[in-house]
C-alpha cells in the first residue's frame, strides 16, 4: 500500500523524498518523474520504489497502473495508490504494467472491486490477479508493439493537428487572397 501522511500534502522544494501520486501517471503507462512533490519527511527504505515497480490507482473508475521506468531516486508513492514489485523472474515489469491495463483485466478488476459509492481494488485483490505469463521472447515482443502503438496515436494527434492548420491556412488564403485581400470588395451596408 502507498504511505500514509498525516497531514496534507505539501510540495516542499528543500525537501529530499519525493512523491508519487494520482496525478503522476501517466496515460502512456509510465509514472512522470518531472513533476513529483517533494517532502521533508523520511520514509522507511521498505516503502521506497525503485526502477521497475509498478504504481497502481486503488481507488476510482478504473485501476490503471504506470511503470516506474528508471530510478526515481528517494521515492514513495502516496496512499492510496498501491506499489507493485515483480518478484517472479518469469514476468517483467514492463509486461504486467502492460497487462494490468488491458480491457480484460480491467473488467476483471472492475468487477471484482469493492465499495459502493467508490470503488476500490485491496492489495490482496490485485495479488491475486491471474496474470498470463508468455515467454520472455514474447513479453518483449508484447512491450515493443504496444510501445509501437502508443507513439502511432501521438503522431496520428500531432499529424491531425497539423493538417488542420495547413486546411485552416489555405483556406485563409483562398478567401483573403494572395495580395493580403486588396482585391475583394468590402461588405455593404444595407440601405435605409
Amino acid at each position: 500500500m502507498g504511505y500514509t501522511f498525516r497531514s496534507g500534502l505539501e510540495d516542499e522544494a528543500q525537501g529530499a523524498m519525493r512523491v508519487i501520486q494520482t496525478k503522476d501517471l501517466g496515460d502512456d503507462g509510465i509514472v512522470a518523474h518531472d513533476s513529483l512533490f517533494r517532502t521533508t519527511l523520511s520514509v522507511p527504505q521498505a516503502q521506497r520504489v525503485r526502477a521497475g515497480d509498478i504504481v497502481v490507482r486503488s481507488r476510482g473508475g478504473k485501476a490503471t497502473s504506470a511503470l516506474v521506468a528508471s530510478d526515481p531516486g528517494d521515492t514513495v508513492v502516496a496512499a492510496p495508490l498501491l506499489r507493485v514489485r515483480v518478484t517472479d523472474p518469469r514476468v517483467t515489469p514492463a509486461y504486467l504494467n502492460w497487462y494490468i491495463n488491458q480491457p480484460p483485466t480491467q473488467a476483471y478488476l472492475a468487477k471484482r472491486a469493492e465499495g459502493t459509492h467508490m470503488k476500490m481494488i485491496s492489495k490482496i485483490m490485485l495479488e491475486g490477479l491471474p496474470v498470463l505469463v508468455p515467454s520472455a521472447a514474447r513479453q518483449e515482443r508484447i512491450i515493443r508493439l504496444a510501445g509501437l502503438s502508443a507513439r502511432e496515436r501521438i503522431l496520428s494527434v500531432e499529424l491531425l493537428a497539423l493538417r488542420e492548420k495547413l486546411r485552416s491556412a489555405i483556406m485563409s488564403e483562398y478567401a483573403w487572397g494572395a495580395n493580403g485581400g486588396a482585391e475583394t470588395e468590402r461588405p455593404r451596408r444595407g440601405s435605409r
